[in-house]
C-alpha cells in the first residue's frame, strides 16, 4: 500500500503528518570559495591593466596604418613630380633635336642675330706649308677602284 500511495494522483493524495522537529536557522551555503578583499582588488588591477595593454596595442597599430598612410601619400606626390619632370624632360629632347637640325639653327641665326651670308671677296682661302718629315699618303679615287674593277672584269669574264 505504501506504493500506491507514492504514485497516487495528487487529488487522492492525503497530507501524511510529519513528526514535529524543532525548526533550526538553515547555515548559510558556502560556495566553497572564499571572497578575499585582496584577491578581489588584485583581480581588478588585472583587469584593468589588461584592458589597458589592449587598448595601447590597437593605438600603436592605428599610429602604424597612419604612418604608412602618410608615406604612401608621399610616394604619389613624387611619383607626379617625377612625372612632370619625365614630360619635361621629354619636350627638351623635342627641342634639343629641332635645335640640331641646320636648317633650324640658319633661320635662328639669319632672323635672331642678324646674320648673313659672306660675300665672294669676304673669303679667303689658306694654304699651310707641308711638313718635310712627313709623307702625305693620297689614294686617287680612280686608282683604288681600278683594281676591284679588274677583279669584276676577271670574274665576270671566266663566267662567260
Amino acid at each position: 500500500m505504501v506504493v500506491a500511495e507514492k504514485y497516487g494522483y495528487l487529488e487522492e493524495m492525503e497530507p501524511i503528518p510529519e513528526p514535529s522537529r524543532k525548526e533550526e536557522p538553515a547555515p548559510k551555503k558556502q560556495s566553497g570559495r572564499r571572497v578575499h578583499p585582496e584577491r578581489s582588488a588584485r583581480n581588478k588591477v588585472l583587469t584593468i591593466g589588461m584592458v589597458l595593454v589592449c587598448f595601447a596595442v590597437a593605438c600603436f597599430a592605428v599610429f602604424r596604418y597612419t604612418l604608412i598612410m602618410n608615406n604612401h601619400d608621399r610616394i604619389a606626390e613624387l611619383e607626379d613630380s617625377l612625372e612632370k619632370v619625365y614630360s619635361r624632360q621629354d619636350r627638351l629632347k623635342v627641342e634639343l633635336a629641332g635645335g640640331e637640325d641646320l636648317n633650324n639653327i640658319e633661320f635662328k641665326a639669319t632672323a635672331d642675330l642678324n646674320m648673313q651670308y659672306p660675300e665672294n671677296g669676304q673669303v679667303q682661302y689658306v694654304e699651310l706649308p707641308k711638313e718635310p718629315g712627313k709623307q702625305e699618303k693620297h689614294v686617287d679615287a680612280e686608282k683604288a677602284s681600278g683594281p676591284v674593277k679588274g677583279i669584276w672584269n676577271r670574274l665576270l669574264g671566266l663566267s662567260n
